[in-house]
């Protein structure tokens, strides 16, 4: 049972990116038919063979609701990893190695497996599945908006950590390692640059210069932008054609998402095979998280009302490997999981000093 849940945990950290408009038309539906004629994929000119395993395209596909009474007792905490120290830092790392150890044990066929993580990632993002009802109508999730207490510890604190790559993910005895990445991760005391444009960008930013670029670049991504269209990216609906151009995303997946893509490099820096590298899912939980910032900032900053995006549906494999059925709509509250966000001093970046725009503070 502990084994399963932890699987549980990762089987979910697939992000789906959500494109929403203001024009009614019909939501974009992966249904058991769409799984089922899954082809290969094309992505700038790569040919893609993503897949699900045959053997599990048959249904049944059953609806994934959260519901909060399903979690009774207090909310749970998803902490930052950048404050966690000691037993607790242990604890986690300890856990967090057991639960990939166990997905990469798995057969490559197990839809529950790591390598299949990577390969529905690949087929939402490379054009495998086709629009039902279309012909020849593909489906790409990326470059649209398909794609969330305050603590002051001198200002910086633990925070500061948060800059530089993960410790736990660096370790090459642990399941958390992968060689394919570029320089910048194994390099000693070298912040994460969000300003990064081109994954072989050089010079090396350090910290005099990279950190006060970032709060500068996360600024610009969370503050300006007030509509979901602006944040997250066009839309993206039944009908409408595979884009896969790069102007369709929000500030939030331009920069600072595309740049940490970009800085790590390797397989990170490719949407085919980015997930192949265990850091991809706790980098993009923390996009979830930014989401939920985002709409605390207020100002109408609130997710959108059209029925294109609320009623968009996927699935999935959950623990057992059976298909579920993910709705937009359902997926939205994160409280109906059973989980909250620790407050960190997000404040640092979000009114950065440096910054010509005028700050709006979050509501609690």
């Amino acid at each position: 049972m502990k084994s399963k849940r932890l699987l549980c945990l990762f089987l979910f950290m697939f992000v789906v990116y959500s494109t929403w408009g203001y024009v009614e038309a019909a939501p974009i539906c992966i249904t058991l038919n769409t799984i089922q004629k899954c082809q290969a994929g094309n992505f700038f000119g790569e040919i893609t063979q993503c897949c699900p395993p045959a053997a599990y395209t048959k249904g049944p596909v059953v609806d994934f609701i959260p519901k909060r009474d399903r979690h009774p007792g207090p909310l749970r905490v998803r902490k930052a990893l950048q404050c966690l120290s000691g037993d607790e830092l242990s604890s986690y790392s300890e856990k967090l190695w057991k639960a990939y150890e166990l997905m990469q044990a798995l057969p490559q066929d197990d839809p529950r497996s790591f390598y299949q993580q990577n390969a529905m990632h690949c087929a939402y993002g490379s054009g495998a599945f086709v629009q039902d009802g279309t012909g020849n109508l593909t489906i790409d999730i990326h470059f649209n908006c398909f794609d969330a207490e305050k603590a002051n510890r001198n200002k910086e604190g633990c925070f500061r950590v948060g800059h530089f790559f993960p410790e736990l993910y660096s370790d090459p005895s642990k399941s958390t390692f992968h060689a394919n990445r570029s320089v910048r991760p194994f390099t000693a005391n070298l912040p994460a640059d969000l300003s990064i444009l081109n994954r072989s960008e050089t010079p090396l930013r350090f910290v005099s210069e990279a950190v006060p670029r970032n709060k500068e670049v996360m600024h610009r991504s969370m503050q300006p932008g007030k509509s979901p269209l602006d944040f997250h990216g066009w839309e993206f609906k039944y009908g409408q054609p595979q884009n896969l151009n790069i102007s369709g995303g929000g500030s939030l997946e331009f920069l600072p998402h595309n740049s940490i893509h970009r800085w790590i490099g390797g397989s990170t820096s490719l949407t085919t095979h980015a997930p192949e590298d265990p850091i991809f899912y706790v980098f993009h939980s923390n996009l979830e998280r930014l989401w939920d910032v985002w709409q605390r900032l207020g100002g109408g900053r609130k997710d959108p009302s059209s029925p294109d995006w609320l009623d968009a549906e996927f699935l999935f494999y959950d623990e057992n490997a059976v298909l579920r059925r993910v709705k937009v709509k359902d997926s939205l509250v994160m409280k109906d999981f059973g989980y909250t966000y620790e407050r960190v001093f997000d404040e640092s970046w979000l009114f950065f000093d440096n910054s010509t725009l005028t700050p709006v503070k979050p509501s609690n």
